[in-house]
């Protein structure tokens, strides 16, 4: 008897884990589209997450046969688990490459989800009573949708990891090609993805046990997952795009800048960060400074390496910096967080982080220290 309370007392209390985590889960990509400046890889973690969130909660569901309550939900969790593969693969891809491009023939990823969620249609369309018949959704007496959906209901989970172990070996080769601070940073995000490659295998391993139990703690391991890397992510955004493109080896020794007066470009790319600000500009890239330069992204690294010694994000986090020495000590009634953002800064953290690097001491420190000195600083943002 204390067997079965002690088991009825494991299942109900991981259940109430797996809806908090599909709830948690689901709300943290919703949060996603309401951070400001939204980008696309916000729209994937949003995609993502909530996949994810809704795919767990609906399996519950069904695994507590509310199936006559909800029939509309049944197998609802198949084709959302079918995507999470692409939208992984997309969002890893963007943690690490800021400017990957979307519209890539990795978009072809979503075909094979595309697709089998098309083939599940018939099924989804059906009335609820012959849907609660048929369960599991492959017994039907049409012999090509039985194979199809036997396809779907044995390999769903195998196409999430093809796109993860995509993830790993694109990541992995750009790991071999990076400096060392670059590959420490892919490092983290490819361990990352390990971790939720071993718990996606040790969900199908438990899959041949017939405890429910332990395919419910499977599933809460990958929950697990999702939180170190979403609040790690938020403590540190910069972390994962601070890869510069401009140290790449492949601007090593180049020839490029010959005919181009480079005294005139260090002028003129003064004058846009001093004149312009173009520093407080949170999303300035090299190729949109290059740009405006009238150079490739490749002669405005050369110029910035062979003669400021520096990249393009110490060049700007300089000016920043300044920008922001002076606006603490004359501008009182705005906030650290307010500073940051007019000063260029995506989020307080980097903020605090660099200037701390720089100043060897915290904003509001500085703020405090520097709060009596009204003119310390002159108008003018001297060169980093």
């Amino acid at each position: 008897m204390q067997v079965f309370q002690h088991m009825y007392l494991s299942h109900t209390v991981l259940n109430w884990l797996l809806v908090s985590g599909g709830i948690f889960v689901s709300i943290i990509g919703i949060g996603e589209l309401f951070v400001p400046k939204i980008k696309p890889i916000n729209f994937f973690a949003f995609a993502l997450c909530t996949s994810f969130g809704l795919a767990i909660l609906i399996y519950l569901a069904q695994s507590l046969d509310l199936n006559h309550q909800w029939p509309q939900i049944l197998y609802l969790y198949f084709p959302l688990e079918l995507f999470c593969g692409p939208l992984f693969f997309f969002y890893f891809t963007l943690l690490i490459e800021k400017n990957f491009p979307i519209y890539s023939p990795y978009l072809l990823l979503f075909i094979p989800p595309l697709l089998l969620t098309a083939l599940m249609a018939p099924y989804f369309f059906e009335p609820s009573a012959v849907k609660i018949l048929k369960i599991p959704f492959y017994k039907t007496s049409n012999a090509f949708f039985h194979v199809v959906y036997l396809f779907i209901y044995h390999n769903s989970e195998t196409i999430l990891l093809a796109n993860i172990l995509l993830f790993i070996f694109r990541a992995g080769l750009k790991f071999r090609k990076k400096i060392r601070k670059e590959a420490k940073n892919i490092f983290i995000i490819i361990l990352f993805a390990i971790l939720f490659f071993g718990a996606i295998l040790f969900y199908l391993w438990v899959n041949f046990f017939p405890s429910v139990l332990i395919r419910k703690l499977s599933i809460f391991v990958s929950i697990l997952m999702v939180f170190p890397l979403y609040f790690f992510y938020k403590r540190n955004p910069d972390f994962f795009n601070s890869i510069p493109v401009e140290q790449s080896d492949k601007y090593k020794h180049s020839t490029k800048l010959v005919g181009k007066d480079t005294e005139e470009i260090l002028s003129r790319l003064e004058v846009l960060m001093v004149k312009k600000k173009l520093y407080t500009d949170n999303e300035l890239t090299l190729k949109s400074l290059s740009d405006k330069l009238g150079l490739s992204p490749h002669q405005l690294s050369e110029i910035l390496n062979d003669r400021l010694g520096t990249n393009l994000s110490h060049y700007v986090n300089g000016f920043r910096i300044e920008s922001a020495k002076k606006m603490l000590c004359e501008s009182p009634n705005l906030t650290v967080l307010e500073i940051a953002f007019d000063c260029g800064f995506g989020s307080k953290s980097s903020f605090n982080s660099a200037f701390s690097q720089s100043t060897g001491m915290t904003p509001s420190a500085w703020r405090h220290l520097h709060s009596s000195e009204h003119t310390k600083y002159a108008s003018d943002i001297h060169l980093p």
